[in-house]
C-alpha cells in the first residue's frame, strides 16, 4: 500500500502538470528498477528492505510516526516479484489507496 500510495501521488501530480509523455507502465518500470537494486529482474524482501533503510525513508517514518517495515511483515516470507507481478500488486493496491483517500475526504 505504501508503494501504491507513492505511485498514486506521483501519477496524480504528473496528470495535474499535464505530463502525457510518461506512460503509467514506464513509471511503474522505473519504480520496479528502484527496488531491483541488483538489476536481476526480481524484487525480493532484501530489495524492499534496502529501499526502506534509506535515510530519506527513515526521516519520513520519524516525521509520520510510522514504520514502513510493517509492509514487509504483511508480505509472504521469501516473496519474489518479477515486473508483471509487481505491476499487478501495485495496480491492485492503487484502487485501495484511491478508496481510502476518497473515504477520508469530508
Amino acid at each position: 500500500e505504501f508503494v501504491a500510495a507513492c505511485l498514486h501521488s506521483r501519477l496524480v501530480k504528473m496528470k495535474m502538470r499535464g505530463s502525457d509523455g510518461i506512460k503509467e507502465r514506464d513509471f511503474l518500470q522505473h519504480a520496479f528498477d528502484c527496488f531491483d537494486g541488483d538489476s536481476d529482474g526480481k524484487i525480493t524482501q532484501a530489495d524492499v528492505l534496502r529501499v526502506l533503510d534509506t535515510p530519506h525513508i527513515k526521516a519520513i517514518e520519524k516525521q509520520a510516526g510510522i514504520d514502513y517495515k510493517d509492509v514487509l511483515r504483511e508480505l509472504p516470507q521469501g516473496f519474489i516479484w518479477t515486473f508483471p507481478e509487481f505491476m499487478e500488486v501495485v495496480m491492485s493496491n492503487i484502487s485501495t489507496v484511491e478508496k481510502s483517500i476518497a473515504d477520508s475526504r469530508p
